[in-house]
């Protein structure tokens, strides 16, 4: 289960968000009909949500961006904090910057699917603070934000992970036949090819050399479109 709410804004709102100097776009989606648009150039922009977790939890984060223009991308941070029940910070879950260029331009449909593993939360732990912030850069596109998910380890894939969102991604990308890059652990560089078919807890994918790959979801950093 997604403990994201509103996670990809098909409300047409920010409900369940908290924002600053971002909006709505229904131009530029990677799935449905809406996305979040944080506001470019010199603006500090962001989008933050607290949720409910489970203490000695380890959780998946996914996350598409992309840049709506064609200015450079601008410098990102994206970190989780666990908190307590009075909403204090305890721990970090994770911390992920973007620097420029890191981002696909989204008038070419193309966007970046970023996938994390939290840390264990402590005993203490009672939710989570998700904050995606577009870091004021000079000449900077707005960043464009699609399909955030945050999912326990409890079930729903290969080694307890919930894999819910990168399936659904993953099979939208074999229905369509698009051509994308994978990125793991092992090959941070990618591979790009298409998707030949989506299981429980592992993509088969065919490249473009003419090779087959099986890939364990779990060793998935990025999904980007080309």
């Amino acid at each position: 289960m997604n403990l994201i709410a509103n996670p990809g804004f098909e409300t047409g709102t920010l409900a369940a968000w908290q924002s600053f100097n971002a909006t709505i776009n229904c131009r530029y989606v990677q799935t449905g009909f809406f996305s979040a648009q944080l506001e470019g150039g010199m603006t500090n922009s962001y989008i933050q949500q607290i949720v409910p977790v489970d203490s000695n939890s380890s959780y998946q984060f996914v996350i598409s961006l992309a840049k709506a223009g064609e200015l450079r991308a601008p410098m990102m941070s994206i970190f989780l904090l666990f908190l307590d029940a009075a909403q204090n910070t305890v721990s970090l879950g994770f911390a992920l910057s973007m620097r420029t260029l890191n981002q696909p331009d989204s008038n070419t449909g193309a966007w970046k699917t970023i996938v994390e593993s939290t840390t264990v939360s402590p005993v203490n732990a009672a939710y989570a603070l998700l904050f995606v912030h577009k870091i004021p850069q000079q000449r900077s596109s707005p960043v464009l934000i699609d399909d955030i998910g945050l999912y326990a380890n409890t079930g729903g894939g290969g080694g307890g992970m919930d894999y819910t969102e990168i399936r659904n991604l993953l099979t939208s990308y074999l229905v369509a036949n698009s051509t994308i890059v994978i990125m793991t652990a092992g090959q941070p560089m990618g591979t790009a090819g298409t998707v030949a078919s989506v299981g429980t807890s592992i993509v088969t994918f065919s490249t473009l050399v003419g090779s087959t790959m099986t890939i364990p979801l779990e060793k998935i950093t990025n999904i980007e479109t080309v």
